[in-house]
């Protein structure tokens, strides 16, 4: 044993170094045990060899772990439990002889994120595939509007989106056409998500003057602002847009006194929902 001693201050990182040091003090069994980071969760990995047969007995691994003290420790705790059953369900050996804490067992895979957010944390892509804005604001030249859009199709990256599909109606005004959103997002501590990007568009208004009305056909570009609670199935959340509207066909109808409106804006507050 004080050759072992010597010998195991020397390196000895992989199984197989570690299989014959568990030989020489005369081990039956070794377990390996692994913790990696990947994005914004863990993985933990215990597998169990038998060092006469040189076979691995059991292998357990429990992912979307978070990456702290408490939820590591309780993980392990789950990991033993979920290894000594696989091997003495294969042994026939009695559960206790092979745990070493008296406690209950602990439901497998500690919470730490939705599935949701956690495939976006492991480099998956996942969609949102339906949702609505619901809310209203108020228009640089003294209109108040509500505003219900409908979007659909917001494709998620771990720190980005993309909203293919947008459009609905400024209640008052006249009608939002197609457009979409992208952006940043950054993924908070209990299942929030704080987004910041743009959306680009097209919409339609109408500006009443005396003895006539000018019809605005307007690029509409949102820089926009959410914040949003990931749940199992869906989000909800609010925003903010700030609206730009700039003509870029305005069309009259009968003879409106006054002149055209060059460039329009606002700000709109709005609660957000998505299904996915």
């Amino acid at each position: 044993m004080i050759e072992l001693k010597i010998d195991s201050q020397q390196e000895c990182y992989d199984d197989a170094c570690r299989i014959e040091l568990g030989r020489v003090a005369a081990a039956h069994k070794y377990v390996s045990g692994l913790v990696w980071k990947l994005g914004g969760s863990c993985t933990l990995t215990l597998d169990l060899y038998d060092l006469r047969s040189e076979t691995m007995d059991s292998s357990i691994e429990l992912t979307d772990v978070a990456c702290s003290d408490a939820p590591i420790k309780e993980a392990l705790g789950n990991a033993v439990e979920l290894l000594a059953r696989d091997y003495t369900n294969s042994t026939s050996i009695p559960l206790k002889q092979h745990i070493l804490s008296s406690t209950n067992p602990k439901p497998v895979g500690p919470k730490q994120q939705n599935r949701f957010l956690g495939d976006l944390s492991n480099g998956k892509i996942r969609v949102e595939w339906f949702g609505m804005n619901m809310g209203g604001g108020y228009q640089k030249y003294g209109r108040s509007n509500g505003l219900l859009d409908f979007h659909a199709f917001t494709v998620n990256g771990r720190n980005w989106y993309y909203g293919i599909l947008e459009g609905g109606f400024f209640l008052g005004i006249g009608h939002t056409g197609v457009g979409g959103r992208a952006g940043y997002q950054y993924i908070a501590k209990h299942d929030w998500v704080i987004r910041a990007g743009g959306k680009l568009g097209w919409t339609h208004s109408e500006d009443w003057k005396e003895d006539g009305y000018f019809h605005y056909h307007n690029i509409e570009i949102a820089p926009h602002l959410q914040f949003l609670k990931f749940l199992k199935h869906g989000s909800v959340g609010l925003g903010v847009d700030v609206l730009i509207w700039v003509p870029a066909l305005i069309h009259k109808e009968y003879e409106p006194k006054g002149d055209p409106i060059n460039i329009d804006g606002g700000v709109y507050f709005y609660f957000r929902w998505s299904a996915f």
